[in-house]
């Protein structure tokens, strides 16, 4: 691409001081939004990175709908002359900054628009800057980001800030419960007649797309905080195939070997790990390094 990206130092450490604040008070990812305004050289700038009310845990961010809502509308009416975009950014912590499957998930959220921004960082201030074009044609590319002015410390506002708006979910053993009305914008499974409904009680047990969803989700979790090994894995997965299957729900969730589970576990999405018995197709899509097994 002919245009720069940039970024300024301060709002570059705003970003990572967040990031570090969430990791050092929650063991956790964060996410917030921010702007990506284009200047008269047609070059673009990030700029007013802020954070919202969510739920975060080591693999995920989920933002509050609500807050998120009044956030597109406030910003929309403060840059109302400029021409920007909105740009979706998280945090990896002490993991390296790459595209997770739920991170391109998320990405695809703003498939509507002509074009967006997403950007991932970690606390060694490693990143990968996503510029995705929708219209005419659809086309990813990370970006190097520019650096142009100084260094600044932590405020202790920040501090005050990620302590007040960030949550960690309630845990149960390692079972991972996220209040129904905090359902999140960017964490929905857009296959076809599979949504994920966030609204079902916690006990609400039903061994079909939503739980298998759910159950994978708190899986995958329990594996980045490691309170979750490969047999606790298989275990949880062969008895909700067994139920499944009693219940003839139509829905099973594969099964990675020990070192597949290594390498793939945390660069998928929930979704990427259910099969339904109903749609060929769909089960033959899968990631090519996963191989799965009922």
């Amino acid at each position: 691409m002919d245009n720069t990206f940039s970024i300024s130092k301060n709002n570059w450490k705003k970003i990572i001081d967040y990031a570090a604040i969430a990791y050092d008070e929650f063991g956790a990812e964060i996410g917030g939004m921010a702007v990506v305004i284009q200047d008269e050289n047609g070059d673009w700038e990030i700029k007013d990175p802020i954070i919202l009310k969510q739920i975060i845990t080591a693999s995920n961010t989920h933002l509050d709908k609500d807050e998120l809502a009044k956030y597109y509308t406030k910003t929309a009416k403060k840059y109302a002359k400029k021409n920007f975009r909105f740009c979706w950014w998280h945090s990896h912590h002490t993991m390296s900054a790459f595209w997770s499957g739920t991170d391109t998930d998320t990405i695809e959220e703003f498939n509507e628009g002509d074009f967006s921004f997403a950007l991932v960082v970690n606390l060694k201030e490693e990143y990968k800057f996503r510029v995705s074009v929708w219209q005419p044609f659809e086309i990813h590319e990370d970006v190097e980001l520019e650096f142009p002015d100084k260094e600044r410390k932590v405020p202790t506002k920040l501090v005050n800030e990620v302590k007040e708006l960030c949550a960690k979910p309630e845990i149960i053993g390692y079972n991972r419960t996220y209040n129904p009305n905090q359902r999140t914008l960017w964490h929905r499974q857009k296959k076809a007649g599979n949504i994920i409904d966030y609204t079902l009680p916690v006990d609400a047990i039903h061994y079909d797309y939503t739980y298998a969803y759910k159950l994978m989700e708190k899986l995958i979790n329990g594996a980045c905080e490691g309170i979750v090994n490969h047999s606790e894995y298989l275990n949880e997965i062969d008895e909700f195939n067994h139920k499944a299957n009693e219940e003839e729900t139509g829905v099973l969730i594969g099964k990675l070997n020990k070192k597949d589970w290594e390498e793939a576990i945390l660069i998928t999405s929930p979704g990427n790990h259910i099969i339904d018995t109903d749609m060929d197709a769909y089960n033959e899509s899968f990631d090519s390094h996963a191989r799965w097994g009922i």
